[in-house]
């Protein structure tokens, strides 16, 4: 649980935002041109993984634009959240993309 509730907002922007960019995100990984079809085995497994990068990149981002540096203990907080929400990104993974 994220207990400073200026982060947590932050955090459920950045998930909102990946999610958002999850259509974009397949697109550019899954592109045939990369040919990533021979090292990739489980296509939805493979975006989830961008897509929480993805989500950390933008709560980083969204927590420098509003002057908020999170200690070690609020970091962990919010990994545990961001990775709490796997296979709630995982089912919208497969809902947009139909992998």
């Amino acid at each position: 649980m994220i207990e400073n509730p200026l982060i947590k907002q932050q955090v459920e922007k950045g998930m909102q935002d990946a999610i958002k960019d999850i259509d974009h995100i397949s697109s550019v990984f899954l592109d045939p041109s990369y040919d990533m079809n021979t090292v990739i085995e489980y296509e939805a497994d493979f975006i989830l993984g961008a897509v929480l990068c993805q989500v950390v990149n933008n709560t980083n981002r969204n927590l420098i634009g509003i002057q908020i540096e999170p200690t070690q203990e609020e970091f962990n907080q919010i990994n545990q959240f961001v990775f709490s929400q796997s296979a709630t990104l995982k089912e919208n993974i497969k809902k947009i993309v139909g992998v």
